[in-house]
């Protein structure tokens, strides 16, 4: 005699008596209880899914998708913010997502990437999500941007605090800013709020910088000195806006 086949259909009449039986048991209280608790641990062998089971291609699948999604929601965030603080504009905007922060202990500036064709070039503004000034471009090499970061000490640019103008310089640090050229006489007050005056023709007026957190008046010296708070986290940027003011060359 031959080996003896399984018969499919006996399995699948099995099968089907025992999930007969416990949806009988879970929808009929107080019946059985010894014999619920058996079938129970059947069903979930029989029907339930264990994450550990999952296969190490799927984990790493949905692993991947996640990141995407995660990736995605952060440009999302960052466009919702910038148009919702900005509004419509007629200054062109292209979007990059920060690689790494300068490991220069001496330097305040990070590296960035940019679509293609982009039209960014040295010195175009560059912007956190809100419409926030926080550097300038400082080289251009295909789809990858230097940037200057107000906060280093080659920084300098041109603000305005009401009706005055200052220049804002780097300290080399991301917290606090330094603003100099402001007559003590009409030196601002603390929570006053720092914008670009527009003396630099790749960097337009009316940007936001930051607030003036506090002031210091000498009387031998006839202009003040701000400490300015920036108002976006220059040590934790993530996406960015750069304000091109070249020709976007396709290749």
């Amino acid at each position: 005699m031959g080996p003896r086949r399984k018969n499919p259909f006996n399995r699948a009449v099995i099968l089907g008596a025992l999930l007969i039986l416990v949806v009988f048991f879970q929808v009929v209280p107080g019946s059985g209880s010894g014999i619920r608790v058996v079938l129970d641990g059947i069903a979930r062998l029989l029907f339930e899914t264990s994450p550990e089971t999952a296969p190490p291609d799927a984990t790493a699948r949905i692993a991947e998708l996640e990141a995407q999604v995660t990736h995605l929601n952060e440009e999302s965030t960052a466009l919702k913010r910038d148009l919702l603080i900005q509004g419509d504009t007629a200054l062109p905007r292209v979007l990059g997502r920060v690689l790494f922060y300068d490991p220069n202990p001496a330097r305040q500036g990070l590296r960035m990437t940019l679509p293609v064709p982009h039209g960014v070039t040295t010195g175009d503004a560059v912007l956190a999500p809100g419409g926030i000034l926080v550097g300038r471009v400082e080289r251009v090499s295909g789809r990858i941007a230097d940037v200057l970061l107000l906060s280093d000490p080659g920084s300098e640019v041109g603000v305005r605090i009401g009706e005055t103008d200052g220049l804002l310089v780097g300290r080399g640090r991301e917290v606090d800013l330094s603003l100099t050229l402001i007559p003590a006489a009409s030196a601002p007050q603390a929570g006053e709020v720092v914008v670009t005056n527009g003396d630099d023709a790749r960097i337009p007026a009316n940007l936001l910088v930051g607030g003036v957190a506090a002031a210091e008046r000498s009387e031998s010296d006839p202009f003040a000195r701000l400490a300015v708070l920036p108002l976006a986290p220059l040590a934790s940027l993530t996406m960015l806006t750069v304000i091109p003011t070249g020709t976007p060359n396709p290749s």
